[in-house]
């Protein structure tokens, strides 16, 4: 009965408004955080004239795009940032205040300066048995291939993202090109529908993904959802939408050479020997490209299905250098403002040097260039003793 009376003697909390009169869908993210901040900690929301007002200011060209600054004075929360993504940022941290603190009477101001400018995942995900995942016979990417194909799941995943401040996500996979865009001149390409692998795996798998799709897996699959590709082209335009709309750099990779879908029609293999296949793939990437102007980066590596001994290694740059770079270097071309933060990624195998022509080849792209030794140096912040990749 003490406890209760006690209770009850707490006086009302202030009320609180919120001022943003911008169109920005990630700084309207952040303040509906805050506005379910505020009613979680019993206080009330105003439309105006609030004891208190959360107010978003305009940008302070001083601040990195994704810095911010949030200023608390005569009952005034300000909020100003170098861009939208810092914009967000502010107001997620305010409403995380709100939350820690309980009480907006004792939230301080604060700033916060991006200490570590990308900070991305990467991400493989199974989109049909035919387009198969680099770990697709692991029970993990079956139970969660249905995600793969649902809005809601892809946005709360970037909602979650939004609020660790991760800036980047890379879709990386083996090559789901037909699960994704019909490529003109190759349509047959293209995969209607969704199938989901049913039966068992064993440990013949390999470690290169050479046989992770096998023919007679269609006899166990699973017709999960009906698709036209441009039904499947407007769905990913959705999810990397979702992903520029909470401040995510999209990126793209695929590994080379592999064609479970399109292997023996047009006669493409998966043999870099093979002028067919080049064209392809060439013709593939302009058109995701073209269809995904979310899209900021894309690489393109050169195993495990490729030859990379030393003595070859110029020929699986050169192909790389005539598909990936052919077609980045022509959509810079076509358009010049989009070149200006486009980055196009090399993969750099195990230890192996970058052959003189494929730097050559890097030093003609109108647009960033970036090495990614994945293979080796992934964890890079996760070391005391920092490897110097410059």
């Amino acid at each position: 009965m003490l406890l209760g009376t006690l209770g009850g003697c707490k006086g009302k909390k202030p009320s609180i408004s919120i001022m943003y009169d911008g169109e920005s869908e990630q700084v309207k993210f952040a303040i509906e955080d805050i506005k379910d901040s505020i009613t979680r900690n019993g206080h009330s929301l105003k439309e105006s004239g609030g004891e208190y007002t959360v107010k978003f200011t305009d940008f302070d060209t001083s601040l990195g795009s994704e810095d911010y600054s949030m200023v608390v004075e005569n009952k005034t929360i300000s909020i100003t940032a170098g861009g939208e993504t810092g914009l967000m940022y502010g107001g997620l941290q305010f409403a995380q205040e709100l939350d820690m603190e309980g009480e907006i009477s004792v939230v301080k101001s604060k700033s916060e300066t991006m200490y570590i400018q990308e900070r991305g995942v990467r991400i493989r995900y199974s989109t049909d048995a035919r387009t198969p995942s680099y770990t697709n016979q692991a029970d993990c990417v079956r139970a969660n291939a249905e995600n793969t194909w649902d809005l809601d799941f892809w946005k709360d995943k970037f909602d979650t993202l939004a609020r660790m401040r991760v800036n980047g996500i890379t879709f990386g996979e083996i090559n789901n090109i037909a699960s994704m865009v019909q490529v003109p001149g190759y349509e047959d390409c293209a995969l209607e529908d969704v199938y989901i692998y049913e039966g068992e795996y064993d440990d013949t798998y390999l470690g290169n993904a050479t046989n992770m799709f096998r023919k007679e897996h269609m006899n166990n699959a699973r017709l999960f959802k009906k698709m036209t590709i441009q039904e499947k082209t407007d769905f990913w335009k959705q999810v990397f939408q979702a992903a520029v709309d909470r401040g995510i750099k999209v990126g793209l990779n695929f590994m080379n050479i592999y064609t479970f879908a399109e292997d023996g029609k047009y006669g493409i293999t998966d043999r870099r020997d093979n002028p067919t296949t080049k064209d392809y793939f060439y013709k593939a990437l302009k058109k995701i490209l073209a269809e995904f102007p979310q899209i900021s980066s894309l690489s393109g590596s050169q195993g495990e299905n490729m030859d990379y001994p030393a003595e070859t290694q110029e020929e699986s740059d050169k192909w790389i250098c005539d598909t990936y770079v052919r077609a980045v270097r022509e959509m810079c071309e076509e358009d010049p403002e989009r070149a200006k933060t486009f980055q196009y990624g090399c993969q750099a195998l195990a230890n192996g040097q970058l052959t003189d022509y494929f730097l050559a080849e890097m030093n003609t792209l109108p647009c960033e260039v970036f090495a990614s030794k994945r293979y080796n140096d992934t964890h890079l912040y996760s070391v005391t003793d920092v490897t110097d990749t410059n």
